[in-house]
């Protein structure tokens, strides 16, 4: 075989050859990762159809190329295949393929022309993006998903077609483009996604046929102060209204299933949240941010809740953190001081030899207990570690986890109550205090009442 061609296994590693016009011998069956990479004398390329796969930043920085023939064989294009092939005028993209990757034409800005074959089915973030000279852009019935940025400052795109089948579009997919800037309506909905928004209201009623709240299709909309969401709507999508920084007021209807990552990031004048039922999911960072979130209302059965959701919520005292077995454990107020991961790693591992803040480690550790996880454990290190552990309890003013524990009957005894109701006393918790004295008198611990006078001074 050509010596010009470095093949292994029917992969082609490198060429090593000096020819402007390249023909890739036929039995090739992939194309290697930077295999032309900034060959700067390549002017055309044929890849016969034997060949199935073209690797990541195959063809990469080839300014000079201005052509490409791509075999009836390939199924998949790389990431990055043709990034900066800055002379790339047409390029047609054959029925096989069934994936172009991200970045994969990224800055080819002489591209005028792509056919995109009837079979590719996902197109990745930034495919396309700032392919400056692309004028139009048919995407097939086939293709129901491209990523975010896929036509980014396309300047003089100005004709696209989307099939009905299209059931994601990532953000900013279109931006920077005549054809999303001259759209004729305020909302630009594809396949009941809302893909953008393109008014200038304040107040956004989201129309009844959207099923889709698509990803950054507000972002970063400053003058967005409230927004109604009909009925319909099953998912709010990633970054769908982040930094929307006037945002006080959003509804998220019953049949809304998951809210996705920074949806609401740093949205900073949204103030309260309800979560409806039908919520399964909340992706992380998705009210990150959001500095005068004072009430969030989660439903019975609590959704999965992915890291860092609530981080930076600093008006908000209690807000959810970790799940196990469907019951959600309290976040303490110094949570931004605490890795996520190891509280992960206490509460679904069960593992007490975490070292970490004993104020989140034994609030943590008493709502497992409460909550019924992994009892015989729990019981055992509170036992050990009580007199260390309540008090935590009582600094935090956690009564409803008090009432928990004092229920139990487990913990708090004749011998230890006392040292307790100092302790409140000392710290001014006198609800606590008062609590505590209350559930001694209950178990009849003392012997009368001029006892309990002299010695707590009540």
């Amino acid at each position: 075989m050509n010596q010009d061609f470095e093949i292994e296994d029917g992969k082609l590693i490198k060429y090593y050859g000096t020819d402007k016009n390249v023909i890739i011998p036929d039995g090739v069956t992939s194309i290697g990762d930077r295999a032309f990479e900034n060959y700067t004398k390549l002017i055309s390329v044929t890849i016969p159809d034997s060949v199935t796969s073209i690797g990541y930043c195959a063809f990469k920085c080839c300014r000079l190329m201005t052509s490409v023939i791509i075999g009836n064989g390939m199924t998949i294009i790389g990431d990055g295949v043709f990034y900066q092939c800055a002379s790339l005028t047409s390029v047609i993209i054959p029925d096989s393929v069934i994936k172009i990757g991200y970045s994969a034409f990224k800055q080819c800005s002489n591209l005028i022309s792509v056919s995109i074959g009837n079979s590719v089915k996902n197109i990745g973030d930034g495919a396309f993006y700032q392919c400056t000279s692309l004028t139009s852009v048919v995407l097939p019935n086939s293709v129901t998903n491209i990523g975010d940025s896929v036509f980014y400052d396309c300047r003089n795109l100005t004709s696209v077609t989307i099939s009905d089948n299209m059931a994601s579009i990532g953000g900013n997919a279109f931006s920077g483009t005549p054809w999303l800037e001259n759209y004729p309506d305020d909302f630009m909905i594809s396949n009941q996604i809302l893909i953008a928004y393109k008014g200038d209201d304040s107040a956004v009623i989201i129309p009844d046929n959207v099923i889709s709240i698509g990803i950054s299709a507000f972002e970063e909309y400053k003058k967005l102060i409230s927004v109604t969401i009909p009925d319909g709507v099953t998912s709010i999508r990633d970054r769908a209204f982040k930094s929307c920084t006037n945002l006080i007021s959003v509804n998220i209807p019953d049949n809304v299933t998951s809210i996705g990552y920074s949806a609401f990031r740093d949205c900073k004048k949204l103030t309260s949240v309800i979560i409806p039922d039908s919520v399964t999911s909340i992706g992380s960072w998705a009210f990150s941010g959001c500095s005068s979130l004072n009430s969030v209302t989660f439903p019975e059965n609590m959704p999965d809740i992915e890291a860092n959701a609530f981080c930076d919520c600093s008006n908000l005292k209690y807000a959810p953190l970790i799940l196990s077995d469907g019951k959600m454990l309290y976040e303490p107020p110094n949570r931004n001081d605490v890795s996520f991961s190891w509280i992960r790693q206490l509460v679904h591992n069960h593992d007490y030899s975490i070292e970490m803040n004993h104020d989140v480690k034994y609030n943590l550790i008493f709502q497992m207990f409460a909550f019924g996880l992994d009892q015989k454990e729990t019981f055992a290190y509170i036992s050990e570690n009580f007199s260390a552990m309540f008090p935590v309890l009582i600094d935090m003013d956690d009564i409803k986890l008090i009432h928990k524990i004092l229920a139990s009957e487990k913990f708090i005894t004749k011998e230890n109550i006392d040292d307790l109701i100092r302790y409140a006393i000392d710290t001014q918790k006198h609800e606590i205090q008062l609590i505590l004295t209350d559930y001694k008198n209950r178990k009849s611990w003392y012997q009368n009442i001029d006892d309990i006078s002299d010695k707590f001074k009540l």
